[in-house]
């Protein structure tokens, strides 16, 4: 109990909570109240190649419109799930955190503490490049694939999922052999679908990753 509680101490603090809510967000993920890829925002990256190395500072920030995008680019922001991205940095930062405070700071000091919260957040983004490197052909075969699936759904019909659909909230589901496919779904502005209802899906956001949808005469 009494290593426990050096987690919760002033100088780890900080990184314990950054670890649980992580580990939260994962739980929510797991019972469904959250998306898998809530957090990801698209930073205009295309997969070039499965076996490419680590993107070029310079020409992510012609493409992506400014340094800070391109420094988002070199640790691999939206090339890699922002989930995982975070899930990652949270655990070296925590471990780093705890490890550094022993060996450095065992009476919790929290100026000393608060000194090193910084070198060890930038050692931790280093590491957690460092750590999903070898991982970067997956993720580009995962945006790949997931790219064919949203031109291939464009055009399909769905069922709303939830109580309904409006321009800010609501999902859509599709049947198929094997689990259902379930989307983020949104409608124009002055449409409002139903649960039960057969929709058409007209275009997909890759900023948002929702679907616009819209009324089907047709059946399923």
């Amino acid at each position: 109990m009494e290593v426990i509680a050096t987690y919760f101490n002033a100088v780890n603090l900080p990184a314990t909570i950054l670890l649980l809510l992580i580990m939260l967000y994962w739980l929510m993920v797991i019972f469904g109240a959250f998306d898998l890829g809530a957090l990801d925002f698209d930073l205009g990256w295309e997969p070039v190649s499965p076996t490419e190395g680590v993107p070029d500072i310079g020409s992510a920030a012609a493409g992506a419109g400014g340094l800070f995008k391109a420094v988002l680019g070199f640790f691999y922001l939206g090339r890699v799930p922002t989930i995982a991205l975070l899930s990652v940095f949270a655990l070296i930062f925590w471990l780093g955190t705890v490890l550094i405070n022993q060996a450095y700071n065992p009476q919790a000091d929290w100026v000393r503490g608060m000194l090193s919260w910084a070198p060890i957040a930038l050692g931790s983004l280093l590491l957690t490049k460092l750590v999903l490197w070898p991982m970067l052909p997956l993720f580009d075969e995962m945006h790949r694939r997931h790219g064919e699936l949203e031109n291939t759904l464009v055009g399909k019909l769905a069922t709303v999922a939830t109580s309904e659909v409006t321009e800010s909230f609501g999902q859509v589901v599709i049947e198929q052999q094997g689990p259902p496919i379930v989307l983020n779904a949104r409608a124009a502005p002055l449409d409002r679908f139903t649960r039960g209802q057969v929709v058409q899906i007209l275009s997909h956001d890759s900023q948002t990753n929702t679907y616009l949808i819209a009324a089907s005469g047709g059946k399923k």
